[in-house]
């Protein structure tokens, strides 16, 4: 007959509680897995859903400058960047209060300053692409 012996110092277990035992292990590896499945699903149908709310409140946006969602949540948080576009600033910031223009032999280069922002002077050419601010 199988089944435990116990000594003082030993003890013996029987190959069949060791294959009871590993049964259990693997079925409480199975649950917490798919316990950790179901959370892992749950958290990516939030963060799913939260972008789509993110990408149809940014719609206005990305239509007007054919942009992606992040260039998008930028301009709404009124960042500026070089490679901007003039017409992103005139809808972070309204018109500017002054344009001035200048041309020194190679082609037409304008400053947009607006008086009460920081940064107030933006510099672009006919492309109408920000190549510097100050």
């Amino acid at each position: 007959m199988m089944g435990k012996v116990e000594s003082e110092d030993t003890k013996f277990v029987s190959p069949i509680e060791i294959d009871h035992d590993i049964r259990m292990n693997k079925d409480i590896r199975r649950s917490l897995n798919a316990e950790d499945s179901i959370k892992n699903a749950k958290q990516y149908e939030k963060e799913r859903i939260a972008t789509e709310r993110k990408g149809k409140r940014l719609m206005p946006i990305m239509d007007k400058f054919n942009c992606d969602v992040e260039t998008a949540e930028s301009i709404k948080k009124k960042e500026v960047w070089i490679g901007m576009t003039y017409e992103m600033l005139v809808y972070e910031r309204g018109k500017p209060d002054n344009i001035n223009r200048s041309n020194y032999g190679h082609r037409e280069q304008y400053q947009a300053c607006w008086m009460d922002w920081r940064p107030m002077c933006f510099y672009f050419d006919d492309s109408h692409v920000i190549t510097a601010y100050n």
